[in-house]
């Protein structure tokens, strides 16, 4: 099956050691092909309003410092906006439990949540698919507006 983000992020093995996660944000915009891992849009000219997101968020890291590059993600504003803090187990090594939470965008299981369709929205294909779907707000227009 097909990335519906085109291509799947892949973080570097040695990312540079830096105090502030936002330091790495150019290393994970390259690694994340210039896109939201979560929605997959392309970042054109709007290098601005994409982010450096914690996978696991910041108040349920308990072993994670806040820039593990293995935690972080480049994301568009919406997309991190929704996810927010929203992390239902509770525990940084929980990060699903098949019906609610979260898969790493990078995580080769990822894009087998959605698909793309044609008119440029994402569509949930699994149940965690749908949970996330709903909890990244996958079904904004703006996604469906940004792809075309």
């Amino acid at each position: 099956m097909s990335d519906f983000r085109k291509t799947t992020p892949q973080r570097r093995e040695n990312p540079p050691s830096k105090t502030k996660y936002g330091d790495l944000k150019p290393y994970l915009r390259e690694d994340f092909n210039y896109r939201c891992g979560y929605c997959g849009d392309h970042d054109y000219f709007r290098e601005t309003y994409y982010e450096v997101d914690h996978f696991v968020p910041r108040e349920h890291l308990k072993t994670l410092s806040l820039t593990t590059y293995s935690n972080l993600v480049y994301s568009c504003r919406s997309c991190n906006n929704s996810k927010s803090s929203k992390w239902p187990s509770g525990d940084e090594t929980v990060h699903n439990n098949g019906i609610e939470g979260f898969i790493d965008p990078c995580h080769q299981s990822y894009p087998q949540q959605f698909e793309r369709l044609s008119d440029g929205s994402i569509k949930a294909t699994t149940v965690i698919g749908n949970w996330m779907w709903v909890n990244l707000a996958l079904g904004n227009p703006i996604h469906r507006l940004k792809w075309k």
